[in-house]
């Protein structure tokens, strides 16, 4: 995109002035190091002066496509060149501001990148809305090594405020991020105020039961009753085990230690149970013996089919 833009000015450079014989000819390439991609990233005035010395001493032109500090002087920096007006942040300042007034917005949250010219941009907004009678209700700063939570935490304040205008000055990345994290917030409240609207029917008398998976907290409690769920939500997955048949499966259920334990309690009660068998006397044990002369048992049946036939043979 760069060799493209350069070329296409190039030509329009000599376009406009045919009577010039000198011609600059292009020789690019990719570097592919990390020194084009520190340059490629510049935001901060410091790398702005260190690129400009830099230039100036070895002889070469370095053309800057981010660099926005008006603080360098040509006349002492003739190899740095800014592609970028001194006037950016004023214009844009004052498109926002006009855009603003055509909407009829009379406040807005500005969200900037926490960098040197962020707050450059930021002091240029604020002196374009003064002029154009709009208030800035709340500023955040974003820094470019936020993390998510962090950003999170400071979407989350915007989300409680009652603006409805929030303008969002960073780079490309840093603004994808926030755009994003900023619309799932947004879809969020957005469908937990349809579902409030669909309960505040039942308060109007307008629907006379709800069914649907609303989730019961306390202000929703205030003006509607809630059953009690009668299955349990969630989300359920069924793999295949791919780890190979055990033997032992069954005892994984129960820990090692109790496990012991049973095996200790059904030994000592398998020894108490023996104990008692040899110390308490069998007091039938003369009776059962087949003696005709004490009125001894002769036999013993346990199926009653039997016990009639052998006393229809035996019995006299």
């Amino acid at each position: 995109m760069v060799d493209l833009c350069i070329n296409m000015a190039l030509s329009d450079f000599y376009s406009e002035h045919t009577n010039y014989q000198t011609r600059l000819q292009l020789h690019t390439r990719d570097a592919k190091s990390l020194l084009e991609a520190n340059f490629a990233g510049l935001q901060t005035a410091a790398e702005d002066k260190f690129l400009a010395e830099f230039g100036g001493k070895v002889h070469v032109p370095v053309i800057s496509f981010t660099a926005r500090s008006s603080t360098l002087p040509y006349s002492q920096n003739r190899y740095f060149i800014r592609t970028i007006p001194d006037d950016v942040y004023q214009a844009q300042a004052q498109a926002l501001a006009a855009i603003c007034q055509e909407f009829n917005w009379s406040e807005a949250v500005i969200l900037y990148e926490d960098t040197e010219s962020g707050i450059q941009f930021l002091s240029h907004l604020n002196k374009a809305f003064q002029e154009s009678d709009i208030e800035i209700a709340y500023m955040s700063a974003i820094s470019v090594s936020s993390e998510d939570n962090r950003i999170l935490k400071e979407l989350k304040k915007l989300m409680a405020k009652q603006q409805r205008v929030f303008l969002e000055h960073m780079n490309p990345l840093l603004g994808l991020v926030t755009g994003y994290f900023f619309l799932m917030m947004s879809e969020g409240k957005n469908s937990n105020r349809s579902y409030d609207d669909m309960l505040h029917e039942i308060l109007d008398q307008v629907f006379d039961i709800v069914v649907g998976d609303t989730t019961i907290w306390g202000p929703r409690a205030d003006y509607v009753d809630f059953s009690l769920p009668y299955s349990e939500p969630g989300v359920v997955l069924v793999v295949k085990n791919k780890k190979p048949l055990d033997m032992w499966i069954f005892v994984k259920p129960l820990r090692w230690n109790l496990w012991l334990t049973i095996i200790i309690a059904c030994i000592f009660m398998g020894i108490v149970l023996r104990i008692l068998e040899h110390t308490v006397p069998n007091t039938n044990e003369e009776s059962v013996r087949p003696h005709r002369e004490y009125g001894g048992i002769d036999a013993i049946f346990d199926e009653i089919p039997y016990m009639k036939i052998f006393l229809k043979k035996y019995d006299s």
